[in-house]
């Protein structure tokens, strides 16, 4: 049988208090704002969003623009996540391989989301100029 110290006990029993009270009024502070203060700010939002005042090409083009950029920034933490792989590898071949497959997929994940770009890009662009909007 296992003895739990005195040290580890004491300081599971605190964190236990602290998550608790914490997870009791999380939902308390989370509420402080009223509803009718809430929609005020959503309504707020809205009107300064100005979705509704795009044509649907805008709309859609930024949609596309955001998701892309999102899709990039995943790009950039994979790459720097297989740096940190090799990094940390010590030498092992089969850690430097993983890293190096991490980076290989990466690469062409980058490739492919810049030809997407590009042609989103370019099917907009010809929409755009056969409906005659400017």
């Amino acid at each position: 049988m296992s003895t739990i110290k005195p040290k580890s006990f004491t300081r599971r029993i605190c964190t236990s208090l602290v998550t608790g009270f914490l997870t009791s009024f999380l939902p308390l502070i989370a509420r402080a704002q009223l509803q009718g203060d809430i929609i005020n700010n959503l309504t707020a939002a809205g009107r300064e969003s100005k979705l509704g005042t795009k044509s649907l090409p805008e709309t859609v083009g930024g949609i596309i623009n955001a998701g892309l950029a999102v899709i990039g920034t995943l790009f950039l933490g994979l790459i720097v996540y297989a740096g940190f792989v090799w990094l940390l590898a010590r030498g092992r071949e089969d850690e430097i391989g993983r890293a190096q497959k991490i980076i290989e997929t990466s690469i062409i994940g980058l490739i492919v989301l810049i030809s997407a770009y590009a042609i989103s890009k370019f099917v907009f662009a010809v929409i755009i100029a056969g409906a005659g909007i400017n």
